[in-house]
């Protein structure tokens, strides 16, 4: 772009000297021999111009194209999401249920290929009673599936993010029972970037 905005004034600049140098020259057919050389030797200062600006026109192509991949390699990507559910005002769940198991299962396959992994769990709650306790439910449920993960797995503290949400994320808009079941849960997202650096 800012080869463009340099190139197109100079060779508008240039083919208008062109062109009123010709028609001096029709006018004129004894114009100086000088003058004539100087004309011929901007044409040729502008031919190589144009062939440096090719050159750095391809050469930032490549660089850009280097950057965009570097930058889409270094964004984590999700490679896994699951869905706990719980009872209501239930913080915990069945940690012996072949859930549980298919859950450290899935966890320790996936750190063997990525061991930079990181692990997001997103804590939710359904609408029922006051504001302030939507949140404390959806932390300890967090905290909770965190823990068991850090017991169970080679996972450390540091490659586990929490979030507690409350109710401001329901799966479900509705207010009946089922609505509410539907919105107690945990949304747990294991991401990680493809360059695994």
């Amino acid at each position: 772009m800012l080869l463009l905005l340099i190139v197109i004034p100079v060779r508008f600049i240039v083919m208008s000297r062109i062109y009123l140098f010709v028609q001096n020259l029709i006018l004129d057919p004894f114009i100086k021999l000088d003058q004539l050389k100087l004309y011929l030797l901007l044409k040729n200062f502008i031919r190589k111009f144009y062939q440096i600006a090719f050159i750095c026109h391809k050469i930032i192509n490549i660089l850009d194209n280097e950057i965009a991949v570097q930058f889409f390699y270094s964004l984590p990507i999700t490679i896994y999401h699951k869905i706990i559910w719980f009872d209501t005002e239930q913080i915990s769940f069945n940690y012996n249920s072949p859930s549980a198991e298919m859950l450290i299962n899935d966890i320790n396959k996936l750190i063997t290929d990525y061991p930079k992994l990181i692990i997001e769990i997103n804590g939710h709650s359904d609408r029922s009673g006051p504001a302030t306790e939507h949140y404390r439910l959806s932390e300890e449920r967090a905290k909770n599936i965190a823990q068991f993960i850090i017991q169970k797995t080679k996972i450390t503290e540091d490659q586990i993010k929490l979030i507690a949400l409350g109710s401001s994320q329901p799966l479900d808009p509705g207010i009946d029972c089922a609505a509410h079941a539907r919105n107690r849960r945990i949304d747990l997202y294991i991401r990680t970037k493809l360059n695994n650096d």
